[in-house]
């Protein structure tokens, strides 16, 4: 009897722990974004593809764990009854864990029905994510910190830049080609994301990012060491996002109207050498460390005549760092190292 209890209890054990992947699993993580970064979890759009539709003549067939010699008697009569009540309690608990699982799936989907009714043509906005956390704006501070050694630095200016800079790398993630934007990427960042688009190239996924919309953009945190100074904008923005397959146009995460809210850290650096220009300075360009070659344009990440690359910080500033601000997000203040 202990080993039908004990059976019966290993069995009920895998299928309360199989139910409660299924409900607590309903919004599998999928990154989107550049970088990889919108989990779809904040507008409950993803839908596990598995359906309930459980027969009521639901059975089971407990032969295979049947160890008893039922042509005899006394003892194994009396297991064989047990045996059968456990089975008979396993069975029925089964059923109601079942059911439980089938009218909560009822209710989520009429819940996420509801929500998507928008008129044709129209977005809707995915829910805000809960307990959002919002990181200081200290760009009065940090721009006093900045132009105590770069006059010129405005925080108008730099924020518009890299307000620029994140329309422009969304753009060029949708596109799958960080060229356009390899000016303003640091060489390490770089080559992190275009491993990330190739991956999406090989397995046939783009990601459609679309109607960008920036909303709030200040300067956040700031730090100087010894050889560069870091700058953090904090960004919230909006847009619509989804991944289709590339050979069949079929969208399989996301969809085409909901416009979802994201909030990043973009960490931007610079050599302590480095100065804001002048607008003559701008006329002139750069130059090439290597070769002394004129960088402009699409060429200025790397030397079009020597393949030398120059998006280290040394000129100007460069992305070196790009994540979403979560619950659990440092802040970094202002740190002066030298």
């Amino acid at each position: 009897m202990k080993d039908t209890i004990k059976s019966a209890a290993v069995r009920l054990g895998a299928v309360l722990i199989l139910f409660l992947f299924l409900v607590s699993g309903m919004k599998m993580q999928a990154n989107a974004g550049f970088g990889d970064f919108n989990d779809y979890d904040s507008g409950s759009d993803w839908d596990s593809g598995w359906d309930s539709d459980y027969d009521s003549d639901w059975d089971y067939d407990w032969d295979d764990d049947d160890d008893y010699d039922w042509s005899s008697s006394g003892s194994g009569s009396y297991r064989s009854s047990n045996a059968s009540r456990e089975e008979r309690i396993f069975s029925m608990l089964l059923m109601v864990i079942i059911v439980i699982f089938i009218f909560y799936r009822s209710q989520k989907r009429a819940s996420r029905g509801s929500s998507r009714r928008t008129q044709p043509g129209q977005a809707r906005t995915a829910p805000a994510r809960t307990q959002q956390k919002v990181l200081p704006d200290r760009t009065t501070e940090i721009s006093r910190v900045i132009r105590e050694r770069d006059p010129l630095f405005t925080a108008p200016d730099f924020i518009s830049f890299a307000k620029q800079v994140y329309v422009d790398i969304q753009d060029a993630w949708s596109k799958r080609d960080l060229e356009p934007v390899r000016a303003v990427l640091h060489q390490n960042l770089y080559q992190q994301t275009e491993r990330q688009i190739q991956k999406k190239i090989a397995d046939g996924i783009v990601n459609h990012l679309e109607r960008i919309s920036v909303n709030t953009a200040y300067l956040t945190s700031y730090r100087r060491d010894a050889q560069y100074e870091y700058l953090t904008i904090y960004l919230a923005a909006n847009m619509i996002d989804y991944q289709v397959k590339e050979a069949t146009g079929e969208v399989i995460l996301g969809n085409k109207t909901t416009r979802w809210n994201m909030y990043y850290k973009m960490t931007f650096m610079r050599s302590n050498d480095s100065k804001t220009r002048s607008s003559k300075e701008k006329d002139k360009g750069f130059v090439c460390p290597n070769c002394g070659a004129p960088l402009t344009g699409t060429s200025f990440g790397k030397c079009e005549y020597c393949d030398s690359i120059v998006t280290t910080g040394i000129y100007d500033w460069v992305l070196s760092d790009f994540g979403v601000v979560k619950n659990d997000t440092r802040d970094d203040g202002i740190v002066i190292d030298s």
